[in-house]
């Protein structure tokens, strides 16, 4: 297809925009309500925990700055090697990449994974609560629970926040009227929920959103779970990892909860000594992912584990646990600066084969870059997201996110619900409204609207927790 024919918009197209169609897609994201939200919802710990944490709206800026930045390398890569030319398909376009990383994480609700995880489970329960007519019948739950309403998910709220609930235009409009190739990138999982048997784990859109996937993927490989994506949204993919190792590593650094300056605390290898040790921390460390990857049917080298943190430590010079001083500021700085770096020269792409088609060109990342980026997010498993007190937080997250969903899915009183809810209720199911509206929701203003509407604590009149 190429770019020409894939860098138009659905409804409104204007010619005369000096930014181009990807750099008015990156404005348009970035002035948008929903990527304000972000500054409320939780990266990993909760927005308001004490100390220099990173929200969703710092982890997606470094997400955008880091894509912008890979696909600047892939362009000089091209020209010095010749990559593409002569293609219609040339390398990545760096605002186009930007757009996309922007928007990935629009759709998340409140609280992070943990509300994510709540509000998927929540919203089938409603939903077959009220529509199936044989709760015993597993059948009939999984085809109305998939095929007529499709759960929720993240990525998929993304996309309806794009195309449907984002108002920027007039009403017949809806969304941010995107171009189709930004539509793309965001896309990582170009399906529906699945029909039959086990339900897919993630995926790109609700069945009512369909239509616009299917429009966003015109001449190119059909909606169907393991289509192959873009190589924008294969970019976008990738510095998300990075960017959650990286930076939220080095967040619980600072805060006390990594130890870093022991889990790579190698001595040197004499020539004569041919035994393979493992400092104490790191060991207790190896030893939980061996257990989670092997528990979800993934091999693990523990030796290949063992060379990846050495090859870690070679970048990463820390000495001592964080002490807030110059000289350990710049230490951590200094190993983030050089992680990333390592993870952006590790990438390079290859351009379509057969035929001149976006979804054909690949991101190539070296096996050693993928390897440590992966341990280096287990480390944020191991040592925060495990840990009791986070657990407890969670369970609190959660606990406010059904409670909400099952209020606004239950009650009939319309003064309850906001104005813009209020004129989405008038063509659409009212438990995925009830989702539309919780998953928009900021932290403090869940928190807030949760104890008003349970009584906890009544609020004023004058306050506006659900207005976005």
């Amino acid at each position: 297809m190429g770019y020409e024919g894939h860098a138009r918009a659905r409804y409104y197209v204007t010619d005369d925009d000096y930014r181009g169609p990807f750099g008015r897609d990156r404005d348009r994201i970035l002035y948008s309500s929903a990527f304000r939200r972000l500054a409320g919802k939780t990266q990993v710990v909760a927005v308001g925990e004490l100390g220099d944490f990173h929200t969703r709206m710092t982890h997606t800026l470094k997400v955008a700055q880091l894509g912008r930045r890979i696909s600047q390398r892939l362009q000089q890569m091209a020209a010095d090697q010749e990559i593409g030319r002569g293609s219609e398909f040339p390398a990545p376009d760096p605002e186009l990449v930007e757009a996309a990383c922007l928007a990935h994480d629009l759709g998340h609700p409140p609280f992070g994974h943990a509300g994510e995880s709540a509000l998927t489970e929540a919203v089938t329960e409603m939903y077959l609560q009220q529509r199936c007519a044989d709760p015993d019948d597993p059948t009939e739950q999984e085809r109305l629970a998939a095929h007529d309403f499709g759960g929720f998910e993240g990525n998929a709220q993304t996309f309806r926040l794009l195309t449907r609930l984002s108002a920027r235009q007039p009403r017949h409009t809806q969304g941010l009227d995107l171009t189709r190739a930004t539509l793309d990138a965001t896309v990582k999982y170009p399906w529906v929920r699945g029909k039959q048997g086990k339900p897919a784990r993630k995926w790109n859109a609700y069945p009512d959103d369909l239509p616009m996937l299917e429009w966003v993927r015109e001449g190119g490989p059909s909606v169907a779970e393991g289509s192959p994506i873009s190589l924008e949204a294969q970019i976008m993919d990738w510095c998300d990892d990075v960017t959650y190792a990286c930076h939220d590593v080095e967040d619980f650094y600072r805060a006390g909860l990594i130890p870093l300056e022991q889990i790579l605390a190698f001595l040197p290898r004499r020539p004569t000594n041919n035994v393979r040790e493992e400092p104490p921390e790191a060991a207790g460390f190896l030893d939980f992912v061996e257990r989670k990857w092997t528990g979800d049917g993934r091999a693990f080298d523990r030796d290949a584990a063992l060379d990846a943190l050495r090859a870690i430590s070679h970048r990463v010079f820390l000495d001592s646990p964080y002490r807030g001083d110059r000289e350990s500021k710049v230490a951590i700085h200094r190993a983030t600066s050089a992680l990333i770096t390592f993870f952006v020269d590790s990438t390079s792409w290859t351009p379509p084969e057969v035929e001149p088609t976006e979804y054909q060109a690949r991101l190539q990342i070296a096996p050693d870059a993928r390897f440590q980026c992966d341990l280096l997010q287990e480390l944020n498993w191991y040592y925060v997201i495990m840990r009791p007190a986070l657990a407890s937080q969670q369970y609190g997250q959660q606990t406010v996110v059904r409670e909400l969903l099952s209020i606004y899915c239950e009650n009939t009183d319309l003064r309850l619900w906001p104005d813009d809810r209020k004129e989405e209720l008038e063509g659409t199911d009212q438990v995925r409204v009830a989702t539309d509206h919780v998953a928009s929701l900021t932290e403090p203003s869940a928190l807030a609207l949760y104890h008003r509407l349970t009584g906890v604590r009544i609020g004023s009149h004058a306050e506006r927790v659900w207005r976005a």
